[in-house]
C-alpha cells in the first residue's frame, strides 16, 4: 500500500497545475520563465537548489535578455515535492517582478 500511495503522489499530476500557473504568469508579466533544479553535496548532506529566470520578450515573443534570476535552497525551507518547489520559485519571481515594476514607476 505504501508503494501505491507513493506512486499516486509521485505521478506528476501536480505538474499540470505548475504549468498552468507558469503559463498564466508569463502572459500577465509578458516574460518567458525557466525553472531549473540542481543537487549539491553528497550523502546525507544533499541539498536541492531551485532557480527561476525571467526573460524579457520582443514583439514576436522571442526571449531577448534576462530580467531577473532568483535561486532558492529548497532543502532549507522544507519543500517536500518538486511541484511545491517550482510554485515557491514562481511566487519568489512574481514578487521580484512586481517590485521591479513598482520601482520603475517611482518618480525621479
Amino acid at each position: 500500500m505504501g508503494a501505491q500511495k507513493w506512486a499516486k503522489q509521485a505521478n506528476g499530476s501536480g505538474i499540470y497545475e505548475v504549468a498552468h500557473l507558469m503559463s498564466a504568469m508569463e502572459v500577465l508579466s509578458k516574460v518567458h520563465l525557466e525553472i531549473s533544479f540542481t543537487v549539491t553535496g553528497e550523502g546525507r548532506a544533499l541539498e536541492l537548489w531551485g532557480k527561476v529566470t525571467a526573460w524579457d520578450l520582443d514583439q514576436d515573443g522571442a526571449a531577448l535578455s534576462i530580467l531577473d534570476c532568483k535561486s532558492v535552497k529548497c532543502s532549507v525551507i522544507n519543500l517536500q515535492t518538486v511541484e511545491a518547489a517550482a510554485i515557491h520559485l514562481l511566487y519568489v519571481m512574481d514578487g521580484a517582478l512586481a517590485q521591479s515594476e513598482m520601482d520603475a514607476k517611482k518618480p525621479g
